[in-house]
């Protein structure tokens, strides 16, 4: 749906240049300048067609900043923070998740994004975050705090829960469904108010 509107929008562009540069009382004066700032235009396009066709990636690290243009989505992390070790990431991966991120703090709290296909599962935001906790509960690794509730992230809106690990952390886990795959944020911290002062580092990428 989102690319079909883009298409609209572009055709309703090249319209909008063209009847107007054509126009009686138009600026493009000659056949030259008319071919110039079509060549812009279609340099315009091209680069919003690129912005807004990409397909899923895991995205990017580079010291500490987390790249992600499918999703369009990015975040500096603190300077305590750091990239995990591949070893870490390879064993997150090894049960079919697909690790974008992992950082580390220096008293070992981490920010992680991971993602989920559920191409193939009718699975909400809601029902994912609740299976995990309840599994996570079942585990005996904590207890739920207070109800899900939701948070605006890099203008997404994620559905989040909080959870009391047994070893004194609290974590917040954010869901957010997109293109048949859950995109999933973990942040483990002292407190949940840290960890939403971590979550503001999220923004938009364009």
């Amino acid at each position: 749906m989102k690319k079909k509107i883009i298409a609209l929008c572009l055709s309703a562009l090249f319209v909008a240049f063209t009847l107007t540069a054509c126009g009686a009382n138009s600026t493009v004066t000659t056949t030259d300048e008319f071919d110039q700032k079509l060549s812009e235009m279609k340099d315009l396009v091209s680069e919003m067609q690129e912005r807004y066709s990409y397909k899923y990636e895991k995205g990017t690290v580079v010291d500490q900043e987390y790249r992600n243009k499918w999703l369009n989505l990015k975040i500096q992390m603190p300077d305590t923070y750091r990239p995990a070790t591949e070893e870490i990431i390879q064993s997150l991966e090894e049960n079919g998740v697909d690790c974008g991120m992992v950082f580390i703090s220096e008293e070992l709290y981490s920010v992680s994004l991971s993602f989920i296909d559920l191409s193939d599962l009718d699975l909400t935001e809601d029902a994912y975050l609740q299976e995990t906790v309840q599994q996570m509960s079942d585990w005996e690794q904590g207890s739920v705090i207070g109800n899900l509730g939701s948070e605006v992230i890099a203008d997404k809106t994620f559905r989040v829960a909080y959870f009391d690990n047994v070893n004194g952390a609290k974590q917040s886990l954010y869901a957010y469904k997109y293109d048949g795959k859950m995109c999933y944020i973990v942040i483990t911290g002292a407190s949940i108010e840290e960890n939403e002062k971590l979550v503001t580092r999220f923004t938009t990428l364009y």
